[in-house]
């Protein structure tokens, strides 16, 4: 199998574990020890956050349309805790490819991260062992994807009706016209279902187009076990799907991209169930018909109980329209010369709300550390865990706007008049980061029902 070795080094070692000739000799006996096939080292400094070696390593891999394992001495060289860990390997299996920790107690990158974590080695090693000797013969673990059954003895087993929809998924999508979006759509025309009897949706299409199990190939812990069960589609099929993702949404790095800001972030509510409403952006890509490649980027609100549990009927607005609106609405206010409770709150509500931001982002880690033990064992898979950090980053995220709202709050309770004038004079010159700011320290809550913005002056 094509292998690169990614490390972090300590530029002032001399030789000795972390020094780079010795992680690029070992990389090379991991390779010959186990017949895969070097393409080169990476390396960034060590406690450095890995950065530039890491990107041009998934910039090769991604501009190559081939998928590798990527070889690490350790967990520890993927990041500094548990989560950008997790983020790294699941960077790198969006790119087709596997991650895997030259360490012959746990290959596996997940558990590795654990072990360091929480030094739960002895739980580790019975799940190693047991996995580990499943996947030396081909054998399943956990949740089988959807087109297999998994019998009694871990065998992987075709369920005809299921493939029929795999197959369809795999051609509709490599018509001239396909797109995840219209699979999904024909499908539910079909009232075909998920396995969970969910309707299909864009991100259930592309991790079946995603997924290598569906032309027989078994992947785990570095093994890689060609025609180990019946295939649903052909591995030239499964190569043009590949190309196809590639070409139409090719993978993009965040730092390369300055974040969106959203004014009201931490601030916007729903009018009709109170939740919070989050910030989101969606960026498309398509082709016009002279062939020019074209991007946007959307920008909206949407409430978080419909995006948890289908919860609220109101769905989503336009950044731009209630940010506008909001500022509108903030802008009256301070005209008529109404002003918010400032000091007779005093600073023990900013405390409270504090204290509460910080252990709700302790017990979101306790959850992720959860799921990515259960992704470790093979109950959980790797779609669902990238899914579960995508909603921890968004949710610490919104944390971390109130934890900075009640500080400015209390920073900024005896400046009120003069934040106040800034807002009326230098509102239209200011950058975005800055209205946000400001935004802040003058309101405390803006309720939308309709198109209308309510505003709570703080």
């Amino acid at each position: 199998m094509r292998a690169v070795g990614y490390f972090t080094v300590d530029e002032n070692a001399r030789g000795g574990r972390f020094g780079r000739a010795e992680l690029q000799a070992a990389f090379a006996a991991y390779c010959e020890e186990r017949l895969h096939t070097p393409h080169g080292t990476y390396a960034d400094p060590r406690g450095e956050g890995g950065r530039a070696g890491w990107r041009a390593m998934a910039d090769h891999i991604r501009d190559s349309r081939l998928g590798y394992l990527v070889v690490v001495p350790g967990a520890e060289h993927l990041g500094a805790g548990l989560e950008e860990q997790a983020a790294r390997v699941l960077e790198m299996d969006a790119l087709s490819s596997q991650v895997v920790c030259d360490d012959r107690d746990f290959p596996d990158p997940l558990q590795n991260a654990l072990r360091i974590s929480n030094k739960t080695a002895q739980r580790g090693e019975r799940v190693r062992a047991g996995m580990m000797a499943k996947a030396a013969k081909g054998l399943g673990l956990g949740k089988p994807p959807y087109g297999y059954r998994l019998t009694f003895d871990g065998a992987f087993h075709v369920v005809p009706a299921e493939a029929e929809v795999v197959a369809s998924i795999f051609n509709g999508y490599l018509e001239p016209d396909g797109s995840m979006r219209s699979v999904a759509a024909g499908l539910n025309a079909r009232r075909k279902r998920t396995r969970s009897g969910g309707r299909w949706g864009v991100v259930a299409v592309r991790d079946v187009l995603r997924n290598p199990a569906y032309i027989g190939t078994y992947r785990r812990f570095g093994l890689r076990i060609p025609s180990s069960y019946e295939p649903i589609v052909s591995p030239s099929v499964f190569r043009q799907a590949q190309d196809r993702l590639l070409e139409r949404g090719p993978a993009q790095r965040l730092e390369s991209r300055p974040p969106s800001v959203f004014l009201l972030s931490g601030l916007l509510v729903c009018g009709y169930c109170g939740r919070r409403m989050m910030g989101v952006s969606r960026r498309q890509t398509w082709r016009r018909k002279d062939g020019e490649r074209m991007r946007a980027e959307y920008r909206y609100y949407q409430c978080q109980s419909r995006i948890n549990r289908n919860q609220c009927a109101y769905r989503t607005v336009k950044a731009a329209d209630i940010e506008e609106e909001a500022a509108r609405a903030t802008r009256s206010l301070l005209e008529s010369g109404e002003r918010g409770p400032g000091a007779d709150v005093g600073a023990g509500r900013e405390d409270a709300e504090k204290a509460k931001a910080l252990a709700d982002m302790e017990s979101l880690d306790r959850q992720f550390r959860d799921g990515v033990q259960r992704a470790a064992s093979g109950s959980l898979s790797l779609a669902r865990l990238r899914g579960g950090l995508e909603q921890l980053q968004a949710v610490k995220r919104e944390l971390a706007e109130k934890i900075a709202q009640a500080e400015a709050g209390s920073a900024s309770r005896n400046d009120a008049e003069a934040n106040a004038a800034k807002f009326l004079s230098e509102w239209d010159g200011l950058p975005e980061a800055a209205r946000r700011d400001l935004l802040r320290t003058l309101v405390s809550k803006v309720a939308l029902r309709g198109k209308k913005a309510a505003v709570t002056l703080r």
